[in-house]
């Protein structure tokens, strides 16, 4: 029988992503935030949400990021925030294709096609 110190790191363990996890979505968002810096003015960005504050839990469905656009760049000051996202989805699809990119309220999701197995695995 397990203890209830055992019981709970057992518990733990399957709401924690693995390192394989972790790797993958290091990389997905890397790879995205260099791509978006090649084609915006892009001052600073940062990841935001839970992935960011290490309170995710399987599975790991989103890696939330936060792009803060060059203020010395006004091209895009005077345009409608939705025109902006706008952009940014444009160039997503340029990279990733249409099925993949979904443009939604306040954001852009990019699919990656990730499957999540019988025990929230998503690797």
């Amino acid at each position: 029988m397990l203890t209830t110190n055992e019981a709970f790191r057992k518990f733990k363990s399957k709401l924690e992503l693995n390192q394989r996890e972790q790797d993958n979505a290091s990389s997905r968002e890397k790879e995205v935030r260099e791509y978006l810096d090649t084609k915006f003015s892009i001052r600073n960005d940062f990841l935001t949400g839970s992935y960011a504050r290490w309170t995710k839990t399987k599975p790991l469905k989103d890696v939330d990021i936060f792009f803060v656009l060059n203020p010395n760049k006004h091209d895009y000051r005077d345009k409608a925030p939705s025109v902006v996202l706008g952009d940014f989805n444009d160039a997503l699809v340029d990279k990733y294709g249409a099925k993949a990119v979904k443009k939604q309220g306040r954001s852009i999701n990019i699919d990656f096609g990730v499957h999540v197995d019988a025990d929230d695995n998503t690797d």
